[in-house]
């Protein structure tokens, strides 16, 4: 999660009131994915086994996650990225 890290620092220099927002609803997806993976899918990632969950306009971040099989299931959160940025 660094790149996260390193975005909301970025932001939070320039505009800390949109830094809390955008990571405020950044982790309120994240909670939705981990508690509710079926009611919220997102589109295929551009890597197999992968899914995408893309936020609002007002935030430009992409998660990139995979479910979880077996017995646990869930969701694994693998990136969060900025929309512009390159897959790592």
């Amino acid at each position: 999660m660094t790149e996260f890290a390193e975005a909301m620092n970025y932001y939070a220099e320039r505009n800390p009131r949109a830094a809390r927002r955008m990571t405020d609803e950044i982790l309120t997806a994240v909670e939705l994915l981990i508690a509710e993976p079926v009611a919220t899918p997102g589109r295929p990632g551009k890597v197999a086994g992968t899914s995408e969950r893309i936020l609002s306009r007002r935030t430009p971040f992409v998660i990139v996650y995979r479910e979880l099989t077996g017995n646990a299931g869930g969701v694994q959160i693998l990136h969060v990225i900025h929309h512009a940025r390159k897959y790592p």
